[in-house]
């Protein structure tokens, strides 16, 4: 709400046109996709990044899985075993 000068006094100005202020959200969520080639644009991130560390697509992510994509990453091998290893426990 807007304020308005009339004479000597302020008065609150009330606004007129609706709610323009007050855009509808779009809907973020999609239905899950089908399994298909790790890059194609049918996989949502989450599904892309599973997919990188999960190298045997058994639908598992296990502590070699993590160590194999920490390395395909750049990390050397005592970050990528210490990171892994963290990274199991949560």
């Amino acid at each position: 709400m807007s304020i308005a000068v009339r004479g000597s006094r302020l008065v609150p100005r009330r606004r007129t046109g609706g709610t323009a202020r007050s855009p509808k959200r779009a809907s973020r969520s999609r239905p899950p996709a089908a399994r298909s080639a790790p890059n194609s644009g049918s996989r949502t991130a989450l599904q892309k990044h599973v997919d990188f560390f999960d190298t045997n697509h058994d639908g598992k992510v296990t502590l070699s899985d993590t160590y194999q994509g920490l390395r395909r990453l750049g990390l050397g091998a005592a970050r990528s075993a210490v990171f892994g290893g963290v990274c199991k426990l949560y």
